[in-house]
């Protein structure tokens, strides 16, 4: 990322934000970055998450360890519903003896003085 590497902690708020915006978007292709206007920090949308940074460099770490994480998942094998369904067990109130308890009524005795 040319300039954005060479940058100190710092001397990156004298850089255009189209052109770091630009860098950080061909360096991580599918990666849509911008600086927000109300909170000045950097922000970027990585697939299906929000990453936030308060410098580009920091941001750009931060979408790399995204990114990690993401390849490092493995993929999903087919839909629930492809697979077998765990043996079901009878509910407690079919087998007899093991139903709910029944409640109880408190009966006042006396009536209310």
């Amino acid at each position: 990322m040319g300039n954005l590497a060479d940058c100190s902690a710092t001397s990156w708020v004298y850089l255009d934000p189209d052109q770091i915006r630009q860098e950080l978007e061909a360096a991580f292709p599918g990666v849509r970055a911008w600086l927000g206007e109300y909170t000045g920090h950097w922000w970027a949308l990585v697939n299906d998450r929000l990453v936030e940074a308060v410098t580009p460099r920091l941001l750009a770490d931060e979408i790399r360890a995204v990114l990690a994480v993401r390849r490092t998942v493995p993929p999903r094998r087919g839909k629930l519903r492809d697979r077998p369904a765990a043996p079901s067990r009878p509910r407690e109130s079919a087998r007899p003896g093991h139903g709910r308890p029944k409640r109880r009524r408190r009966v006042l005795l006396g009536g209310w003085r």
